[in-house]
């Protein structure tokens, strides 16, 4: 069995955000789940990626937020305190690796996530995570001129 939902999560006159939410079950135990998002400068009529919204550099306030984020609430879903390396999970690693892709980012009106899916940073039963980031945060990071906040 094979599921893949569609939906625009930001539109405006310059700039288009889809997600792609997809779910599959081939047997065992259970099935998997995922996502990854797709981004358009429809003034240009094209792609967009991490380079064409954030000014160079942004990544060094994006990392230790989004870090932060994951690991209170993964303090918050397991009942404890977690360490950003626990043997299993290594929340700086795939944090480094999923915020200069754009396909792991979701955009709204006046905030943007990067999507982690089940097993990137916990156990299945923990379920997916997001590191929310409000337009206020960001915006200092923006390249002028960008798609999504020119």
């Amino acid at each position: 069995m094979f599921q893949q939902t569609l939906t625009a999560t930001y539109a405006s006159p310059r700039f288009l955000s889809v997600s792609s939410a997809v779910y599959e079950y081939s047997g065992g135990a259970h099935g998997n789940y995922g996502g990854t998002s797709r981004h358009f400068d429809l003034q240009v009529d094209a792609e967009v990626d991490y380079a064409d919204i954030f000014a160079e550099g942004a990544e060094t306030a994006i990392v230790p937020e989004c870090r932060r984020l994951l690991k209170m609430q993964r303090s918050e879903r397991l009942g404890e305190e977690v360490q950003e390396d626990d043997g299993i999970w290594n929340l700086r690693e795939s944090v480094l690796k999923a915020v200069g892709d754009l396909r792991n980012w979701t955009f709204s009106a006046d905030s943007a996530a990067i999507y982690f899916p089940p097993y990137e940073v916990g156990s299945y039963a923990e379920g997916e995570y997001e590191c929310r980031m409000p337009l206020a945060f960001l915006k200092p990071l923006l390249k002028p001129g960008n798609p999504w906040v020119p």
